[in-house]
């Protein structure tokens, strides 16, 4: 089967490892797999070094119909089935309409990965009506859609290394924040929360980018909390997990629903405490294995963080429950077997 998949990002998280990880793998299951990006180096480099990346589509606002032709003409060198996975509306339009300009558009199908618990826009529901498959988390928030007979529910999961456990608890905890530094994913509420916790000792590891538009005011707010010395700023890291394994707290606070529930997964993985807001943790019912805090209450933030980094006990109890249910629940293989289905069945 020829899998191709789409991603518009302009920056490396949760949903690229997510795709890197998938698209690899169904490699290695004998499929023949391409990526194509916006070719941005961050997001591209990862899929061209181990040989998946296929190409630079100009993804993106009016690019957008450049894209649908230049994907038309890729689909036609591909013989037999085809699937386009997809993880936005924006990509699942573009690939929609590239299957129309194709001349194999009776083999294709596009299947959308869509993490949001939200229901669509109404002005979405033609194209809902066009995928062949919608991923989700839970069918249940939308039952009620005109498409609801193409949600295939499927726990997701991520492939991370074995958890390391250290036998000596640190003096100073250490807090990560693995997500892009981009409006409502909440590294300024968590910033804020933190200039509350000054009679603490913690330190914070920041694991993203994003244009100066963005990190810049949350770089001033952490200078004018007179924290900034506490905080180390990694900018792009590729791979997480080395930085996740040297913290005690994870914090995922976005204010409203997305794809937090990658860097959720991550931490759980490696048996990290989660502190993550309600918005964070939507469909992924893991409210005992994670402290959850109403989306953009900073004190909320705040009094969840002064819990775990003063009780030794709650954070590990946290991080041990967290961990079981990745392992019990979360298993990769399976949830790679029902993509593979999902494919051979829409």
């Amino acid at each position: 089967m020829n899998i191709v998949h789409l991603l518009s990002s302009k920056v490396w998280s949760g949903t690229e490892r997510f795709a890197h990880d998938l698209a690899a793998t169904q490699r290695r299951r004998g499929h023949h797999v391409e990526v194509f990006t916006r070719g941005i180096e961050a997001v591209s480099a990862p899929f061209a070094k181990d040989d998946l990346w296929a190409g630079r589509l100009r993804l993106g606002g009016w690019w957008d119909v450049v894209s649908r032709v230049s994907l038309a003409n890729r689909l036609n060198h591909l013989s037999g089935r085809t699937v386009v996975q997809v993880y936005n509306l924006n990509d699942a339009a573009v690939a929609t309409a590239a299957r129309r300009l194709s001349r194999n558009a009776e083999q294709v199908r596009v299947v959308l990965s869509y993490r949001s618990p939200q229901p669509v826009a109404p002005a979405s529901e033609p194209l809902m009506q066009m995928l062949d498959a919608v991923v989700v988390e839970s069918a249940e928030p939308f039952a009620a859609a005109s498409w609801a007979a193409k949600c295939h529910a499927v726990p997701l999961s991520v492939i991370a290394p074995a958890r390391q456990v250290s036998p000596i608890e640190p003096e100073v905890p250490t807090i990560i924040f693995a997500r892009p530094i981009l409006p409502n994913k909440g590294l300024d509420l968590l910033i804020k929360a933190l200039g509350e916790l000054t009679d603490l000792d913690w330190r914070l590891t920041v694991c993203g980018v994003g244009s100066g538009r963005d990190a810049m005011p949350a770089i001033r707010m952490a200078r004018g909390l007179n924290i900034n010395d506490r905080i180390q700023w990694l900018g792009h890291v590729e791979d997480v997990y080395p930085e996740m394994q040297k913290c005690q707290i994870a914090v995922a606070a976005d204010s409203r629903p997305c794809g937090a529930r990658m860097a959720v997964l991550e931490a759980l993985s490696q048996g990290v405490a989660v502190v993550a807001s309600d918005a964070a943790t939507e469909q992924l019912q893991a409210d005992r294995q994670v402290l959850t805090f109403p989306a953009g209450d900073v004190k909320a933030l705040a009094d969840a963080l002064r819990k775990l980094i003063t009780d030794s006990n709650l954070r590990q109890n946290i991080a041990d429950s967290g961990y079981r249910q990745f392992i019990t629940e979360r298993d990769y293989a399976k949830m790679v077997d029902a993509f593979e289905a999902i494919y051979h069945e829409c």
